[in-house]
């Protein structure tokens, strides 16, 4: 087993790299003076990623590890275009059966048991017996929970890492009181039942052994469409459930995207629907900037992942009185 002794996250300018990283995608592009093209790797770790250059026989390269998950990349990091990156001296595979899996996959940083106790939690507060009954379906199944909990919540965009799912749940968990306070209208009960059930179909749209990759049901169907697959056959293995009810969450599924450019199969119909939009798309929104700030120096800097300029204001100094006591 190759144990990964550097990480990308210590990545420094104009240091030796001799170490296996995660190949997540590389692109061939013409050089602007003169013929030919050079080759550039996006790889990562399970501290982030970092794009790697290869300059001279690219196309070569290319072919040689066009089938590899896995490359052991020698060369120097320097800064290309603004942004720190490896200058490949040689690049060759690896065998996948020799890579620590933990090396490469990025976990949550919350506890993933206090989490989902938080789910359970949840669920023991539903007042609608019908609503309980089906979600017991799902917490009450040992290898779907696991599924659940060691999910990502996407590939690239928020929450991608494992238990990235479960986070991003309990996270739109904890608005649900504030916008039902604010919008008495909405039933609290199926608001909660939906954002638990919203995202299910990412266990099946995801696989996540070595890394973080779209499954062939995900790339075939999406996780909108496995949701609502899997919602239909938990409801109907509970004898008598309220068809409007049935109805209303597996829209809640189909609609929580909120655009048909969004691949929302249907638009948001009822106040709860259109609550469970919002939520999820201030969740992952509000994650992205986080992410794009958190660790940077303060001010302007542009996000290649939001295509556009961020900013990151300066870490507040804690205030204390003359006394010690905190202001």
């Amino acid at each position: 087993m190759y144990q990964k002794t550097s990480f990308i996250q210590d990545c420094a300018e104009d240091v030796s790299v001799d170490e296996v990283f995660a190949l997540e995608g590389m692109e061939l592009i013409p050089f602007r003076e003169k013929p030919g093209r050079f080759l550039r790797m996006r790889l990562a770790d399970r501290t982030g990623e970092i794009h790697a250059i290869v300059w001279d026989n690219a196309e070569d390269v290319r072919q040689d590890i066009a089938h590899s998950s896995f490359v052991r990349i020698c060369g120097i990091t320097h800064i290309y275009r603004e942004r720190l990156s490896i200058t490949v001296n040689s690049v060759s595979c690896v065998d996948r059966d020799v890579i620590d899996p933990n090396d490469f996959l990025p976990c949550t940083q919350k506890d993933r048991d206090s989490l989902l106790e938080e789910i359970y939690s949840c669920v023991e507060e539903i007042s609608n017996r019908d609503l309980r009954d089906l979600l017991d379906v799902f917490l009450n199944d040992e290898e779907w929970v696991r599924k659940f909990c060691g999910a990502p919540a996407a590939k690239r965009m928020h929450q991608a890492y494992v238990g990235g799912l479960m986070e991003h749940t309990v996270n739109m968990l904890h608005l649900v009181p504030a916008v039902c306070a604010n919008y008495p209208q909405a039933d609290r009960d199926i608001l909660a039942a939906g954002v638990i059930l919203h995202d299910i179909g990412k266990v099946q749209e995801y696989e996540y052994d070595c890394r973080i990759d779209v499954s062939s049901q995900g790339h075939f169907l999406g996780h909108i469409v496995l949701g609502i697959e899997m919602l239909s056959r938990a409801i109907d293995s509970l004898e008598g459930f309220p068809e409007e009810l049935r109805l209303r969450l597996l829209h809640m599924i189909a609609s929580h995207h909120g655009r048909y450019e969004w691949q929302s199969p249907k638009m948001p119909k009822t106040i709860e629907a259109v609550l469970l939009h919002h939520i999820d798309l201030l969740d992952g929104e509000a994650y992205k900037i986080v992410a794009e700030t958190s660790g940077r120096e303060s001010g302007w800097s542009w996000s290649r992942l939001l295509e556009r300029w961020v900013y990151t204001p300066e870490a507040a100094d804690e205030c204390v009185d003359t006394d010690g006591d905190d202001l």
